[in-house]
């Protein structure tokens, strides 16, 4: 066995890699892509080992020290494994597996760091491989050689363990929740199988799942609508690639969980931080089939990015495969059951809602404001008046004045009329556009006026039916309308001019005591 490894061609390709653009979470994933193939490739053989638990990834990140060390307790690795993982252009000899292009650690590494070693012993063996990777080193002398350790350990020794130091890219909070997040996200189907644990500084993953509809049929049965799918996509020279997984309707509609998780291999490829939303299918702006539409589909022979992160697709491929998954929709009755839905969730007209509900919401709303009032003796902060009153607007843009929108409300009926301080306020709901403004001024003069609230916009789909989001939007554009008609009062402005942070300023003083008075 040579004391040497060749890590030629030259090696100052290695310093290049710190320049990719990578995300986090995308880097640390190429080292659990090999730790999860080591397992599944020799999964067998592990499970029989009665010492053999489960297949455990530790990641410790020590933000101190900045140190980023990622240990397995998979299969480990050879001598020749070793070398190849260490050495440019040279891919592994399965290539079926979620490591087919032998580049993930060494890219990964040297774009988290310039000092890395990799230690590491196969199942069954006593010899531990370790070496270290000193890019500056490779740049400055041209090195051509490492010079591995070779250690002997106890036969039940089988690990692989990366450690990386000099980090190019520390890892802030907000970057290290979001990579443990979608981690959870890439690896659901490995974290699923509870045969593999990926901890993070003492904490283990877990993957939330999707609770998927279920409904109550006529017969007194029920059906949970989710169906496994199977498809064959030709692209347009005819070579043909293969679909399986599923498709859903989840219970509630949550657009952070909506849309379709595209794997290969059983990893998430498209679903890390976005999920996959074709046009064909979901439409634009806020649609029900992007409140409800879930479903994960593993395109396991499709050719995918050097990252990961995406389908290498655009040559027509990615046409036929959103043709035949709106085949499948369509086949299973999911667009003809969304359309059900939509109808059912249809924002209520006035008319249809309860005198009980509007009772709720009318009494809850008037006492909240009046208990503002009664607490503190003013809807505002007399004390906090002078920092916003002290607020100019030092320059009037030449620009022509906005003309508000005429609209005709007489149609549109009073729902509760009340006073608070110097306000004579009449509240209208309008049910009659999803469309148009959602929230309007009329009749208006100093102290009195009429607050329109469109109950039925779009922008509220599918809220609208709750009797909570009724309330919320009530105390809501009562407080809007209230902190502009202070801000116009208050203003030292000689033509009237608003400074936006009055408005801003007195919206908070008052949201802050309706959140107060809910305790």
């Amino acid at each position: 066995m040579a004391n040497t490894i060749d890590i030629r061609p030259a090696t100052s390709v290695y310093g290049t890699y710190r320049r990719l653009s990578y995300k986090p979470w995308f880097a640390v994933a190429e080292f659990i892509d090999n730790s999860t193939q080591s397992y599944y490739d020799h999964a067998k053989e592990l499970r029989e080992d009665p010492n053999f638990q489960k297949m455990v990834i530790n990641i410790r990140y020590d933000s101190s020290e900045k140190i980023l060390e990622i240990t397995d307790n998979a299969f480990g690795m050879n001598w020749e494994d070793f070398q190849r993982a260490l050495v440019l252009d040279k891919p592994p000899k399965n290539r079926d597996g979620r490591n087919e292009f032998g580049m993930g650690l060494k890219t990964a590494a040297c774009w988290f760091g310039n000092l890395w070693t990799v230690e590491t012993t196969e199942y069954g063996s006593n010899q531990k491989f370790s070496a270290t990777m000193d890019i500056h080193k490779f740049e400055t002398e041209k090195t051509e050689t490492i010079e591995p350790v070779i250690e002997y350990v106890p036969f039940e020794t089988h690990q692989t363990k990366i450690t990386i130091r000099d980090l190019n890219q520390p890892l802030a909070a907000s970057a290290i929740r979001k990579t443990k997040e979608l981690l959870q996200r890439i690896y659901r189907n490995d974290l699923r199988t509870n045969e593999i644990d990926i901890i993070w500084n003492g904490e283990h993953l877990e993957y939330s799942e999707i609770e998927i509809l279920t409904e109550e049929l006529e017969d007194g049965s029920t059906k949970e609508w989710k169906n496994d799918v199977s498809f064959e996509v030709k692209d347009p020279f005819g070579n043909a690639y293969h679909v399986k997984g599923w498709i859903g309707i989840q219970s509630h509609g949550i657009t952070k969980q909506s849309g379709f998780a595209l794997l290969r291999r059983g990893r998430v490829v498209v679903g890390t931080d976005s999920n996959y939303y074709p046009e064909e299918i979901f439409h634009t702006g806020q649609t029900y089939e992007k409140l409800y539409l879930v479903g994960e589909l593993d395109l396991y022979d499709f050719e995918i990015t050097q990252a990961k992160d995406g389908f290498m697709w655009d040559n027509g491929l990615e046409d036929e495969f959103i043709d035949c998954l709106v085949h499948e929709l369509g086949t299973y009755g999911y667009f003809e059951k969304i359309k059900k839905l939509k109808n059912k969730n249809e924002a209520k007209k006035v008319s249809e809602i309860s005198e009980e509900t509007k009772n709720d919401i009318i009494t809850n709303t008037v006492e909240k404001f009046r208990n503002i009032v009664k607490n503190d003796n003013s809807l505002f902060d007399d004390n906090k008046a002078k920092e916003v009153n002290d607020v100019t607007i030092k320059q009037v843009v030449d620009e022509p004045n906005i003309e508000p929108v005429k609209q005709d409300f007489s149609n549109v009926k009073d729902i509760y009329e009340f006073e608070i301080e110097n306000y004579n306020i009449r509240v209208k709901w309008d049910d009659r556009s999803e469309v148009g403004t959602w929230l309007s001024l009329d009749n208006e003069t100093d102290n009195s006026f009429d607050i329109i609230i469109n109950i039925r916009h779009k922008f509220f789909t599918p809220y609208q039916n709750q009797p909570e989001f009724l309330n919320v939007i009530n105390q809501f554009a009562i407080a809007l309308i209230l902190a502009e008609k202070k801000a116009k009062s208050a203003t030292s402005n000689p033509n009237q001019l608003i400074d936006s942070f009055a408005i801003r300023t007195y919206m908070n003083q008052l949201l802050n005591k309706l959140s107060l008075d809910k305790e």
